[in-house]
C-alpha cells in the first residue's frame, strides 16, 4: 500500500499545488488501513508541519472516530531550512526554487502538529538532534492491536526423509567398496 502511494511522487510536481496537504494525507492513509479488524490503529504524520490544505482538522476527527490515533513527527527548524529536490536518475539533491528564482524554505511548526496529535489522541515528537526520537514510540504502538490485512496459504512439501536417503547412498557406496578393499 505505501509504495502505491509513493510511487510517482517525483513526476507530479506539475501536476498539484505546492506544498503539504495534510488533511488529505490523513485521508488517505486512513483509506490505506481500511480493511482491518483492529479496535485501534495508529496514524504517523511525518511533516514540517506547513499544511496548505484547509481540511486538516476535520481529517484529524474523521479518523479519530474511526479508532485511529494521529502520531505527528515534526521533522526541520523553526528557523528555516530550504527545499531540497533529489533527483534518482542522477542522485543530485538540488534546492528547490520558485518562480522567482529564491530557494524555498520550509519551516517546522511545532504547534501545529503538536495540536494535531492531541486532538487525535497520539502524541508529537520531534526529530532532531541525536538518538532515536521514534523508538520513543515503539513501545506506544506496540501496545495497539495487530491487524492482519491479507494472507495466503499454501501447501508446501517436507522432506522428512532426505537424511534416510544420504545415509542409505552412504552405506551403498561404502558396501561397494568392502569388497574391492578386501579383496
Amino acid at each position: 500500500s505505501l509504495a502505491r502511494l509513493v510511487e510517482g511522487v517525483h513526476e507530479e510536481r506539475g501536476l498539484v499545488p505546492a506544498g503539504s496537504d495534510l488533511g488529505t494525507a490523513i485521508r488517505r492513509g486512513r483509506e490505506v488501513g481500511e480493511g482491518g479488524d483492529a479496535e485501534t490503529s495508529a496514524l504517523l504524520v511525518i511533516s514540517d508541519g506547513e499544511d496548505h490544505g484547509s481540511s486538516i482538522s476535520g481529517a484529524v476527527n474523521e479518523a479519530r472516530a474511526a479508532g485511529i490515533r494521529v502520531y505527528s513527527a515534526g521533522v526541520g527548524s523553526e528557523a528555516g531550512s530550504p527545499v531540497v529536490d533529489y533527483d534518482p536518475a542522477t542522485g543530485l539533491s538540488t534546492p528547490r526554487v520558485d518562480q522567482s528564482g529564491a530557494p524555498v524554505i520550509t519551516r517546522l511548526d511545532p504547534l501545529a502538529l503538536r495540536l494535531m496529535a492531541e486532538s487525535g489522541n497520539g502524541r508529537y515528537i520531534e526529530l532532531s538532534g541525536e538518538g532515536r526520537p521514534l523508538m520513543g514510540l515503539a513501545s506506544e504502538l506496540d501496545s495497539l492491536d495487530t491487524t492482519l490485512f491479507a494472507s495466503e496459504e499454501r501447501p508446501e512439501r517436507i522432506d522428512r526423509f532426505v537424511a534416510f536417503a544420504w545415509l542409505a547412498l552412504v552405506l551403498a557406496v561404502v558396501a561397494t567398496a568392502l569388497p574391492l578393499v578386501s579383496g
